[in-house]
């Protein structure tokens, strides 16, 4: 007889209440924070006016970039999920700006306490599995806005700050972007060696990667420091992106996020509980495929994590019926970050196949992927069918599964990844791909279609195709015509 359900785990945020409490203590869920000292900040700001005055006196800064509202303009979330992550998101904000200039008070933009003294800047922590997420380069820092790069200091190898014995005066790792309305973004505590290939006064589109999120300088914990000056980028000369009764009242943002954006980052199924440890990686003991009997826990991160509002859980066995559905509310007013489990145990009577693990929460559906029985495979199709490849036509990669996931498609040459073809898409056994124009001519190319969940699962081309236009039969055609 089926054991139903084993338990309910509401495991909070693994620390404290970060929002109403300011910094807490250990685990992946505490309030991360910058610590420069002034005399750090001071040196930072130094170099980088140095630098903004050296591209002005070069021409490559002009008047107009620094002429203020004429050229205003807007800024996208300075954020993304490298490229085939089955997490919906990685991030939560740990802190926003400080508004209160006075030393142990905070203000955040909406009058809230979110913040902590004098910061000037959002910090974005890496959620959950921070320090996983930090060393697989997992979360990317992007341009929020189009502009030339001011500045960038990749000086600190020790970066997994406060964890691998850096000094507490090292400086961070960082991207400072001019924008065409005058202000400047600053992207803090990137991972050494993540920052661009790109150098000193040369241009950078909105939405393009910057560095990695990490944790370098003086820094607690995984996170992006993101920060916006203007003027001659003083201390004093500092502005909050985010529109509210404590800050400006027009939004800087395209689309400003909600105070409470309150979300799920991730649904999981794991084989045991994960294990947390501060300043390590966790011991995430993932898992989406089971031999029964098996016993397997249900997970839901969440970012900015209200209580009031219900959770609906559903497990679908793979014909698409119900195993079991739950809603559940409980009395957390606010938590930065929360994670909640069920458990279950399944039995050798329980149907093969792909079960499906359903969540929705604030008015948004997310659901991941289990398998129960029947390891998870990919098979491509025509994987050596095809020898040579027209990049002028459009060709469709084809494969079977039974994943019930998402994929990912990526293009290799001799071996050596190239590009992503596909990021988590839906596996219906067909993807449309024409070659990109700037792609190499030539042998040596193959398809990997990878699971999302699971990238050790994946097929690749059983022989390696070439890139090369159809021959034209127009010399032919001249032949028999003589």
């Amino acid at each position: 007889m089926r054991l139903k359900r084993l338990s309910i785990q509401a495991l909070g945020a693994i620390g404290c209440l970060v929002a109403a409490h300011g910094a807490a203590g250990g685990g992946d869920a505490e309030q991360v924070r910058d610590d420069l000292s002034p005399a750090q900040e001071q040196a930072m700001w130094d170099e980088i006016r140095q630098s903004v005055a050296t591209l002005r006196a070069q021409g490559t800064l002009v008047a107009a970039d620094v002429a203020g509202a004429a050229q205003a303009v807007s800024y996208a979330f300075p954020l993304r999920m490298a490229p085939g992550l089955a997490d919906y998101a990685g991030f939560r904000v740990s802190a926003y700006a400080d508004h209160n200039a006075t030393a142990g008070q905070f203000l955040d933009y909406t009058g809230g306490n979110r913040t902590y003294d004098s910061h000037r800047g959002t910090d974005f922590a890496l959620w959950p599995f921070g320090w996983n997420k930090l060393n697989a380069g997992d979360v990317q820092a992007v341009a929020a806005a189009a502009g030339t790069i001011a500045f960038k200091a990749n000086g600190d190898p020790t970066d997994h700050q406060p964890c691998d014995a850096g000094s507490s005066s090292d400086a961070w790792n960082y991207v400072a972007v001019a924008h065409a309305d005058g202000r400047l973004t600053i992207y803090g505590h990137l991972r050494y060696n993540s920052l661009t290939t790109k150098a000193i006064g040369q241009t950078v589109a909105q939405g393009e990667y910057l560095g990695t999120a990490a944790s370098s300088g003086n820094s607690s914990g995984p996170h992006l420091h993101f920060e916006m000056r203007y003027g001659n980028y003083s201390n004093n000369e500092w502005i909050d992106p985010y529109a509210g009764p404590n800050s400006q009242p027009g939004t800087l943002w395209a689309n400003q996020r909600p105070y409470f954006d309150s979300a799920i980052n991730k649904i999981s199924t794991h084989s045991a509980q994960p294990i947390d440890v501060n300043c390590q990686p966790s011991i995430t003991n993932l898992q989406d495929s089971f031999t029964t009997p098996a016993r397997i826990y249900f997970y839901i991160h969440y970012r900015d994590y209200q209580g009031a509002l219900p959770t609906a859980g559903t497990v679908y066995r793979p014909d698409g019926t119900v195993f079991q559905s739950w809603s559940v509310t409980d009395a957390t007013t606010f938590l930065s970050a929360a994670k909640k489990s069920w458990v279950f145990d399944f039995s050798a009577n329980d149907p093969a196949g792909t079960w499906r693990f359903e969540a929705n929460y604030n008015g948004q559906s997310y659901q991941t992927f289990v398998n129960l029985n029947a390891p998870t495979s990919i098979t491509l199709l025509n994987s050596g069918s095809q020898t040579r490849l027209d990049p002028q036509k459009t060709h469709a990669i084809t494969w079977t599964d039974n994943l019930g996931g998402g994929i990912n498609i990526a293009l290799y040459r001799d071996g050596v990844y190239l590009a992503t073809l596909a990021s988590d898409i839906p596996s219906n056994g067909q993807h449309l791909w024409k070659p990109d124009a700037a792609l190499a001519l030539g042998t040596g190319y193959s398809i990997r279609v990878s699971s999302v969940t699971n990238p050790a699962v994946y097929d690749t081309s059983d022989t390696p195709f070439t890139l090369a236009p159809t021959p034209s039969l127009a010399p032919i055609l001249m032949l028999l015509l003589d």
